[in-house]
C-alpha cells in the first residue's frame, strides 16, 4: 500500500536495468531502498528497461510471477527493432513499469540496440513529463 500523502515528492526511478533484478545486487538495494521510501510516504514510480544480470534471464512474467507482482495493464508500441511491450504492476507502494524490447527487436545481453534504446529514452521523456518527479535516481551506464 502506498501512504503518500497529496502533496507528497515523487521519485522516479529509471534505468535500462529492471527494479526486479534478483541477480544483481544494486537493484535489490535500490528495491529496498525505494519500498523503504514509499512506506515513509513519499510518491515512489519506476521506469525501467527488462535488463538484468542474469546468465539465462527468465521472461518479464516469470520475473513479475516469482517477485508476487500482479500485472495491471500491457502495452505494445513500435515497429520493427523499435518494437516494445510495457507492462505496469504495482510493487507494494511503487507503481512501476518495465519496458521490453519484443522478440527480435535488438537486445545483445543487457546492451540495448539502438533502436530499443531510443524508444526506451523515448518512453522515458513522457513518462517524466507526466509524472513531474521532485526526484529522478538511476544507475547503471547504458
Amino acid at each position: 500500500m502506498n501512504d503518500a500523502q497529496p502533496n507528497a515528492r515523487r521519485i522516479l526511478f529509471a534505468s535500462w536495468h529492471w527494479y526486479l533484478d534478483q541477480s544483481n545486487g544494486a537493484s535489490i538495494t535500490t528495491r529496498e531502498t525505494l519500498l523503504a521510501l514509499a512506506r515513509r510516504g513519499w510518491d515512489v514510480k519506476t521506469f525501467c528497461g527488462a535488463a538484468t544480470d542474469f546468465f539465462n534471464p527468465p521472461s518479464v512474467d516469470e520475473i513479475l510471477t516469482s517477485s508476487g507482482v500482479a500485472v495491471k495493464k500491457r502495452f505494445d508500441g513500435g515497429v520493427g527493432e523499435s518494437a516494445f511491450r510495457a507492462v505496469s504492476y504495482r510493487d507494494s507502494g511503487v507503481e512501476s513499469v518495465v519496458v521490453a524490447p519484443r522478440s527480435g527487436s535488438g537486445v545483445v545481453g543487457a546492451v540495448p540496440s539502438r533502436p530499443a534504446g531510443a524508444a526506451f529514452l523515448q518512453l522515458f521523456a513522457e513518462t517524466s513529463r507526466r509524472l513531474s518527479p521532485d526526484v529522478v535516481l538511476t544507475y547503471g551506464g547504458y
